[in-house]
């Protein structure tokens, strides 16, 4: 399901209020920085992430950078999202209706923490001293 900018920084203000217990000042803040995520709020964040937009964030995405603002996690999503379009558009036509998308293959629909809990996961976590 396709979301413009707009609506996946709403998302995410909305998923950071509930993490953080407070409002982001703006898409720009440092998340980190600021207060509103640590280690665990950025595997919740993932794993968000993953479940709401179809996307794997594989472990060489777990960059700090690519999760220090809103603004930088509103570009990354649609980035993954545009990367994965031509492949599924191609697995789409091969097989039929497109219900079975590879973001469901790949596990990005595994429950909340199995993959966002895994031993390498957690050591590169963003904000948890991977970078």
């Amino acid at each position: 399901m396709p979301s413009s900018a707009a609506v996946i920084e709403r998302d995410l203000l909305q998923f950071l209020e509930t993490v953080a217990r407070e409002s982001v000042r703006g898409p720009d803040d440092d998340l980190f920085a600021g207060g509103y995520l640590n280690s665990l709020g950025a595997l919740e964040l993932v794993a968000f992430l993953e479940g709401q937009y179809g996307i794997a964030v594989e472990v060489e995405d777990l960059d700090l950078d690519n999760f220090r603002s809103v603004t930088r996690i509103v570009d990354f999503v649609l980035a993954k999202r545009s990367a994965r379009e031509p492949r599924e558009s191609r697995e789409q036509g091969d097989q039929g209706d497109g219900r079975d998308a590879p973001a469901h293959r790949s596990g990005a629909g595994a429950p909340a923490g199995a993959a966002a809990g895994s031993p390498g996961a957690a050591a590169a976590a963003p904000g948890g001293g991977g970078r």
